[in-house]
C-alpha cells in the first residue's frame, strides 16, 4: 500500500522511456566538413607576423644577449616602447626566438663537447 495513493486503489504502470544522455562533443575531434561550412561559424584568424622593423629591434637585442636571451621586466618594457608593440607581444616573440634559435644552437653546442 502507497502512503500517497490515499485509498486501496494501485497507480497504473507506466512505461518510462529511459533519459539519453548525449555526451558533449569532445574538444579534440576535428570538425567536420558541414560543420566548418557554417557561415556563422567562429573563423580562426591567421597568425600575422610582425612587421620588419620591429622583428629588428627584438632581434638586436636577441643578438646582444644570445648567451642569456631572458629578458627582464624592465628590458621587455623598453623593447616594447622601442618597437612600438605590447610587452605580451615583446615576452611571445623572445619565447619563439629562445625555442626556435637558441634551444637548438645550446643543444648543438653541448653535443659538441
Amino acid at each position: 500500500r502507497s502512503r500517497c495513493s490515499g485509498g486501496g486503489e494501485r497507480a497504473p504502470e507506466v512505461a518510462v522511456p529511459p533519459k539519453k544522455r548525449i555526451p558533449p562533443p569532445a574538444p579534440w575531434k576535428k570538425r567536420t566538413k558541414a560543420a566548418s561550412a557554417d557561415p556563422k561559424a567562429k573563423k580562426v584568424p591567421a597568425v600575422q607576423s610582425l612587421p620588419a622593423d620591429k622583428q629588428r629591434v627584438l632581434a638586436a637585442w636577441f643578438r646582444d644577449h644570445f648567451i642569456n636571451p631572458y629578458a627582464s621586466a624592465d628590458d621587455k618594457a623598453r623593447l616594447a616602447r622601442s618597437a612600438g608593440l605590447t610587452v605580451k607581444q615583446v615576452s611571445d616573440w623572445l619565447t619563439n626566438a629562445r625555442s626556435r634559435v637558441w634551444r637548438p644552437f645550446m643543444a648543438n653546442v653541448c653535443a659538441g663537447l
